[in-house]
């Protein structure tokens, strides 16, 4: 039997190539739909003045949580006051606040309110109010910020006589500014404004506003005003107008 012997060129073509096969190149990784919440805050604290019923000079510790993703906003408040008046020392008051809320729209949201209140000068013993409402972004820019919410909320107050109770049930409009006026000064304010749903000549007012001054990323000094009104105070010692300025040291994250 006679084998037939390749010739070189047909060795050639026969051979396996050494060249590498060409490979596609990997697909970018997917982003999830769906981000974690983007959590902020500030906690401060220091020395301040209430103007009101008595002249206080108290010691002040006030924090705000924000957290917000595509879905919803959420908000966290504390208001912790402790000062001398009439020769005393007393913590004469306490606010802490929670807001939530789904986001309807890139502009439009609903929300959900709740405030607890405590007062010893006024004898307030326990104060709650639960709003309810829409709102809207007017302005969203990297400097400028300004939303309003509409609503309702219940009032309910308690005093530490336990011989009065007041219930009420309002309309709510409130507005929330932020300017950030230079690179380390920024410009917060917010207005409450609840006339009584029965008689809107009888209305509580709450104005909060500060300007706070960064000394390094994490560290600021802050001035900030809170005015209260009620034009229809339900206990007698219970002031129409109430002031608190603080002068504040705080750190923010």
């Amino acid at each position: 039997m006679i084998w037939a012997q390749q010739t070189p060129a047909e060795k050639k073509a026969t051979a396996p190539s050494s060249k590498p096969v060409a490979q596609n190149p990997p697909a970018p990784e997917k982003k999830p739909d769906y981000l974690p919440l983007k959590w902020s805050g500030s906690v401060e604290g220091n020395f301040s003045n209430t103007i009101g019923q008595n002249n206080t000079l108290n010691t002040t510790l006030k924090s705000d949580v924000r957290g917000e993703d595509k879905i919803i906003k959420l908000y966290f408040g504390l208001l912790y006051l402790r000062g001398r008046s009439d020769g005393s020392v007393s913590t004469f008051q306490r606010r802490a606040e929670v807001k939530a809320g789904p986001k309807l729209t890139s502009r439009f949201y609903c929300y959900l309110q709740q405030v607890f209140e405590a007062n010893q000068i006024t004898k307030l013993d326990v104060g709650s109010r639960s709003s309810g409402g829409l709102g809207y972004h007017f302005v969203m820019t990297d400097t400028v910020k300004e939303s309003i919410d509409i609503g309702a909320s219940y009032n309910s107050e308690e005093y530490d006589t336990l011989e009065f109770r007041n219930r009420t049930y309002s309309y709510q409009c409130s507005n929330t500014f932020y300017w950030k006026v230079y690179s380390n000064m920024e410009l917060r304010h917010r207005y409450e404004y609840l006339p009584n749903t029965s008689d809107l000549k009888k209305f509580r007012a709450r104005s909060d506003g500060s300007v706070r001054v960064s000394f390094s990323k994490y560290l600021y000094g802050n001035f900030g005003i809170i005015n209260e009104y009620d034009r229809a105070p339900a206990s007698a010692t219970t002031p129409k107008h109430k002031a608190t300025i603080l002068t504040t040291i705080g750190f923010k994250f």
